[in-house]
């Protein structure tokens, strides 16, 4: 989560041979997520009933797989010659965000970040934990575990020990960001896909809370609003007032204080290190860079 798979979500949902699922994120094959709208093979098969030849790639976007202790096997165990792509990010920022989105869809009642990691143990027993989480709660939930969310070098591990190297793309935010293009070539490269000659990269902000709730989401993500964007697809003021009508603006997000940093700096360096081995990437602005 919080890593940019919204709008590539977005991007590869307008491709012409490409069929995603909405909801974005089922979450079917996470049994300990929070947030599971799909439970029964059925129901999840179910989601791609109107696939037809001309999509090549057929897919969904649930962001608890990555962290989850049974998805990635349950996955490989379904589909085995299924193509993964994960999305990651500085972990110093993905829980700091993660915690805001939290707060926005009601699964937070903790704003002070430093407060809510404190609150990590209890949490993990099932005190302390906020309204709709609590009569949802089951054992094993990483919902307010944000320490475990951000162990991406152990969670990328576990998915190169799973599945081929061949059949996984890591994306980090960082170049999603500053080359968007770039990133989705060579997604729909991995993918086997054409060019859809696309040139307009919008930013897809879900962090900004959807104007008419959870029917403004199912609206913006309903295959209705999807033709509506293709007749704009050519007119980048269309796509912006269509944002605008579903989309509140983004709130800030409260610095984290130096000595807090420098514990999450402690907690997440030897996962940052192991992700850049694998990776074979330096991360280690990861750790030294203000945020």
């Amino acid at each position: 989560p919080r890593t940019g798979t919204t709008a590539l979500y977005t991007y590869l949902q307008d491709h012409p041979n490409v069929f995603m699922s909405e909801p974005k994120e089922p979450h079917f094959f996470a049994e300990t997520s929070l947030y599971r709208p799909i439970k029964s093979l059925d129901a999840y098969m179910n989601l791609f009933v109107h696939a037809s030849n001309e999509h090549t790639c057929v897919g969904e976007a649930s962001t608890g797989y990555l962290a989850s202790a049974d998805a990635i096997q349950k996955i490989r165990e379904f589909s085995p010659d299924a193509r993964l792509l994960a999305m990651l990010r500085n972990p110093l920022e993905l829980v700091h965000s993660y915690h805001q989105d939290l707060i926005h869809y009601n699964r937070e009642d903790v704003t002070d970040f430093e407060q809510a990691w404190d609150l990590q143990p209890l949490r993990a027993k099932g005190e302390h934990l906020p309204p709709l989480v609590k009569i949802q709660y089951r054992p094993g939930n990483v919902v307010l575990q944000y320490t475990e969310l951000g162990m991406l070098g152990k969670q990328v591990k576990c998915v190169l020990d799973t599945f081929p190297d061949e059949q996984v793309m890591l994306i980090l935010q960082e170049d999603f960001r500053a080359n968007p293009a770039q990133i989705y070539q060579d997604v729909l490269h991995f993918l086997d896909l054409p060019d859809d000659g696309r040139q307009d990269f919008e930013t897809v902000n879900q962090t900004g809370a959807y104007r008419l709730g959870k029917f403004g989401f199912t609206l913006r993500h309903s295959r209705q609003f999807r033709k509506l964007r293709r007749v704009a697809f050519k007119s980048p003021l269309l796509k912006r007032v269509l944002n605008k009508a579903m989309i509140t603006e983004r709130s800030e997000r409260q610095p984290l204080s130096p000595a807090f940093r420098d514990r999450l700096i402690e907690t997440y360096r030897d996962d940052i290190l192991l992700l850049a081995d694998l990776l074979d990437r330096d991360l280690s602005h990861w750790i030294s860079e203000q945020m």
